[in-house]
């Protein structure tokens, strides 16, 4: 191998290196998953209805390391007198308002 060669093989593996802590930073990114921290109240209400048991809760849930997608939220709840209920999280709407118009359905602003 002459010089030259053995010269400029050796600037283009230091080249290739630098890659290496971009590469690095890219997977740890790509495969960190994202850490969910729910926050709950001091107190809930549970009671019953005619649809059955029912808890009211309010809950911040904060996602770090990226976007999350929450699909599913269960509550064990354990009486002390052993009675045990399963909560699932059903529906999360806000409703601002609603607009009224006389001879046509109404309209929910969320």
């Amino acid at each position: 191998m002459e010089p030259v060669q053995f010269w400029t093989l050796v600037i283009s593996l230091i080249g290739a290196a630098a890659w290496i802590p971009h590469l690095i930073s890219l997977v740890i990114t790509l495969t960190k998953r994202p850490l969910i921290t729910i926050t709950p109240s001091s107190h809930a209400d549970v009671g019953f209805t005619e649809l059955g048991p029912i808890i009211n809760i309010k809950v911040a849930i904060t996602s770090d390391n990226g976007d999350s997608l929450i699909d599913l939220i269960e509550l064990d709840v354990r009486h002390e007198s052993g009675s045990k209920y399963k909560f699932r999280w059903h529906e999360v709407s806000e409703m601002k308002g609603q607009m009224l118009v006389s001879g046509v359905s109404s309209e929910s602003i969320s």
